[in-house]
């Protein structure tokens, strides 16, 4: 006898939906048929309120969640291999995400006509004509996780106008094509050692750069963009030169967070809507030119690097400095001297930003 499925009852999600921002509705081995049993959560925590209903109750309030939700319920499946066939079920999602070694009947993705945001998390893709399949031209956000074989070829992009953010967390062939989705608002890169840049500077609406993880030595390719507004490195292997900061004249926000070559930033009056500097496991910085000319700066934290209080001609415009050394017992005097200077020893709310 098949044991039936125990789920989150979708009436409770849409009912409590003000206290999670966002909900990723797990489905696993997910088979469209036989009972389920729903379930809700108290206030603390504890499962109550088992119901058992059919295959075809649960479907058909689920599909009636994704209507009232919209793109802020996820529905997650994952399986080993999903058969795609079976997403037929839901043609309300809006938000879908696919977690599977293997992914059969891909095409159906492009057949769900309400749908606007899309994870491909895919274990083994050896269809370099996946983004075709999937109807990449009306989603609104997309994300794509690395597969082995890095056949997946990104030119069905070019054509995806409708897209607002794009997570590229992976290597991919014809990466460049991208560079002509000049509304595109958020762009996650997974760079490589070998990539140039320059097609960034074309995405002329691109607000958010953040390079995750992957290899790059410099950022010297990227010449400078008019409107980025926050600039990101996260994990990025080999990475030791930024270059001015100065040619994103429009930069609000940057951060930079284990990046163990990088010895020296270079800023300066041109960065006039800098306002946070966001520093974490940098230990080979020590100098930062140009940050005294900073007219709007109104943070700067620094957790494990190699700067010096004494070191840092601070800008008058700061309110929030916390500088945090690598030793536990170097760092109440670190504080004491920070709030020797009227500042708030703290980190600004707006300053980290990476997953946000």
């Amino acid at each position: 006898m098949t044991e039936p499925y125990t789920m989150f009852d979708p009436r409770w999600v849409v009912e409590n939906w003000d206290v999670p921002e966002s909900f990723g509705f797990n489905i696993p081995e997910w088979r469209g048929s036989g009972e389920v049993v729903l379930h809700r959560i108290n206030n603390e925590g504890e499962t109550t309120s088992l119901e058992t209903v059919s295959s075809e109750t649960f479907v058909g309030l689920l599909n009636e969640a994704c209507e009232a939700l919209g793109e802020r319920l996820c529905l997650y499946f994952y399986s080993q291999p999903l058969d795609g066939r079976l997403l037929h079920t839901f043609p309300r999602v809006q938000n879908l995400q696919v977690s599977a070694f293997d992914f059969e009947h891909p095409e159906v993705v492009g057949e769900l006509e309400h749908l606007k945001v899309f994870c491909h998390d895919v274990a083994f893709c050896d269809d370099a004509k996946r983004l075709e399949k999937i109807g990449v031209d009306r989603l609104k956000r997309l994300t794509l996780v690395e597969t082995p074989d890095r056949k997946l070829d990104l030119s069905p992009l070019a054509g995806a106008s409708e897209l607002e953010t794009l997570r590229l967390m992976g290597q991919y062939r014809n990466v460049a094509a991208i560079g002509a989705l000049e509304s595109l608002r958020e762009l996650v890169l997974y760079p490589a050692k070998k990539l140039d840049l320059g097609f960034i500077e074309d995405m002329r609406g691109l607000e958010v750069l953040k390079f995750a993880v992957g290899a790059m030595e410099s950022l010297e390719s990227l010449k400078g963009h008019a409107n980025l507004r926050d600039l990101s490195f996260e994990w990025v292997r080999f990475l030791s030169e930024l270059g001015d900061l100065q040619r994103f004249p429009a930069l609000e926000r940057f951060r930079m967070s284990d990046q163990s070559r990088v010895e020296e930033l270079v800023t300066g009056a041109r960065n006039a809507a800098l306002r946070h500097i966001w520093l974490g496991g940098t230990a080979k910085l020590e100098k930062i030119r140009g940050l005294g000319e900073l007219p709007a700066l109104e943070s700067f934290f620094a957790h494990s690097t190699g700067l010096q209080l004494d070191q840092l001609d601070l800008p008058a415009s700061l309110a929030y400095l916390q500088i945090v050394p690598k030793r536990m017992k170097e760092r109440p005097a670190a504080e004491a001297a920070i709030r020797e200077l009227g500042l708030r020893f703290e980190e600004h709310p707006d300053a980290n930003f990476f997953y946000k």
